[in-house]
């Protein structure tokens, strides 16, 4: 009853009246995180760049989102957990370049994980 609620208020102000859009938006960074992951697995060496253009998606969807809706934190309250998810998720996709940016190094320089493991 709540997320019914929460949902019309969000169409009585909200930028739009369909979500078509956000949601293949939101496939896409799924879709890619997917291919990411199955890239890593199979050792590709295409994997580590995938993996940042994934976290970049992720990053680029949220300040979108943070554009078209609002600060979840500065409009829900801070007390509310959903509203840090925003956040939680830019932070995510930073992790992600960074550990994919990584691997792309360890990837070019393969001497570089042996001298690390020392």
């Amino acid at each position: 009853a709540e997320l019914a609620a929460i949902a019309d208020n969000v169409d009585a102000w909200g930028p739009m009246s369909d979500y078509t859009i956000p949601a293949i938006a939101l496939g896409l960074v799924g879709l890619s995180a997917i291919v990411s992951v199955v890239l890593l697995v199979l050792g590709s060496t295409h994997a580590p760049v995938v993996t940042m253009i994934s976290g970049a998606m992720m990053i680029a969807f949220e300040f979108v989102e943070i554009a078209v809706v609002g600060l979840s934190v500065i409009v829900h309250g801070a007390d509310e957990p959903v509203s840090w998810l925003q956040i939680f998720y830019i932070a995510i996709g930073v992790v992600v370049m960074a550990l994919a940016y990584r691997l792309w190094h360890q990837m070019a320089d393969p001497w570089s994980v042996a001298w690390h493991a020392r």
